[in-house]
Order: structure tokens, then sequence, then C-alpha cells
């Protein structure tokens, strides 16, 4: 078994305890719209686990609309900005 950097390549959960290895990870939205495509039958069940290295404050904003997410802080400080619309 080859040993595999969850920053490089996260992990789909799907139904029935399956953990699949995604393919390389791109960091671009056509990257989601392929994961989207090959999980597409775990509909609603399925999750994606990554991990993400940042050296300054993200920009970014994200929506999870039909899920929550769970961000594990491993170093430093973490101070997520919450909205429940």
């Amino acid at each position: 078994m080859s040993v595999k950097s969850l920053i490089d390549h996260p992990i789909h959960l799907g139904r029935g305890g399956l953990a699949t290895s995604e393919p390389q990870f791109t960091r671009d939205m056509g990257w989601y719209v392929d994961y989207g495509a090959r999980h597409a039958h775990d509909g609603s069940d399925g999750r994606l686990v990554s991990e993400y290295l940042f050296t300054e404050n993200w920009a970014g904003w994200e929506r999870h609309p039909a899920g929550d997410e769970v961000v594990y802080c491993l170093s430093v400080t973490c101070s997520p900005e919450m909205s429940s619309d």
C-alpha cells in the first residue's frame, strides 16, 4: 500500500463505509466538477475529506447549502466566520 498526502489526494467517503483516494488535487473548479461526477451516485451521503495549508488569511468564502462542514485547525489560531443564511 502506498501512502498519499491528504493535501494532494483528498478522500471521498461514500455509502457503505467506502473510502476512496481521489486523483491529484489541482485546486481548480474543474477538479470539483469531476469529483461530483465520479461520486454522484452517493448523493447527499458522500463526503469529501481534505487538508489545506494556508500561509496567510484566506480572502474567499464558501457555502455548503446541502450539508455541513467540519473545520479542524492543526496549528496556529483559527477564527472561522459562520453564517446561517
